[in-house]
């Protein structure tokens, strides 16, 4: 999957996701990470994982 706005990088996904025309470069990362983020998130439920409870992640910070 490829998320840009170049014709040349979206011409070689196999899926692709055209970013908004005009959008300066020093803000398409605020413009892309949604997208992509809900792609992992799609993703990991078509898989079956639990995505409220990641394997290896805790929540909970333990101190001794």
């Amino acid at each position: 999957m490829v998320i840009s706005g170049v014709e040349e990088a979206l011409a070689l996904a196999r899926v692709s996701l055209r970013l908004p025309a005009g959008v300066p470069e020093w803000i398409s990362p605020l413009v892309s990470i949604v997208p992509a983020q809900l792609f992992c998130y799609h993703l990991t439920c078509a898989m079956g994982y639990d995505t409220e409870s990641p394997r290896g992640l805790s929540k909970v910070t333990l101190t001794q």
